[in-house]
């Protein structure tokens, strides 16, 4: 009796993995907040609309309005009104560095960096709008370009740190610390890492990257 048993319910087992494997695939529904596997025509916007409204009114509840909310539009305007901000970069002459300096300068921010040696502090790749040539600090130095800030230290003395974020209006960091350990020390990250983050609590900054 048990071997009929298991017989049949491995048979059903098999029929219905056959039939879900038969099942027509219905793309994911493209709109945020929606479900998985309901038909992209009957829950996608697009879809409603070449329907003339005649979806039902459950699927209809899950088409997302805009933001309405009062606290959501004015975190908008914040952020519209905050489009240009200072961004201070620690190791900025490394090749992670460099490369998040010049992306902030292409979105028109501004860079306050912190480098061991200004000598180092260089563009990583050719940029013909912004006439830059890798490897060269043409146009890539406070001489020559008003968006930036250097400063020459270390993260771990405090001071150094604290000299990156005065009068310079910080709104975000980015942590790029890095380095051979028989050049920059073995608690170059760790310690760099705190004198950062307490610099940021000291000057009421709140977002890092690291």
């Amino acid at each position: 009796w048990y071997r009929r048993v298991g017989l049949a319910s491995s048979r059903a087992a098999s029929v219905s993995r056959r039939t879900r494997c038969r099942t027509p695939y219905t793309p994911r529904a493209s709109w945020s907040g929606l479900g998985r596997g309901q038909p992209h025509s009957a829950w996608s916007r697009r879809g409603y609309e070449a329907a003339g409204g005649a979806a039902s009114a459950s699927a209809a509840a899950f088409l997302v309005p805009h933001a309405t909310h009062p606290l959501a539009l004015a975190g908008r305007s914040r952020r519209a009104a905050d489009a240009v901000s200072t961004i201070a970069v620690f190791g900025a002459s490394g090749r992670t560095g460099s490369e998040v300096v010049l992306q902030a300068l292409e979105r028109g921010e501004e860079v306050s960096c912190l480098v061991r040696d200004r000598i180092r502090l260089t563009a990583p790749r050719d940029h013909a709008e912004m006439d830059l040539r890798k490897g060269s600090m043409h146009n890539f130095s406070p001489y020559m370009n008003d968006k930036m800030v250097r400063t020459e230290g270390s993260v771990l003395n405090r001071a150094d740190v604290d000299d990156v974020f005065d009068g310079n209006n910080i709104t975000g960091v980015v942590v790029a610390l890095g380095g051979k350990t028989r050049e920059v020390g073995p608690t170059l990250l760790f310690d760099g890492t705190t004198h950062i983050i307490a610099a940021c609590k000291a000057h009421g900054v709140k977002r890092i990257c690291v």
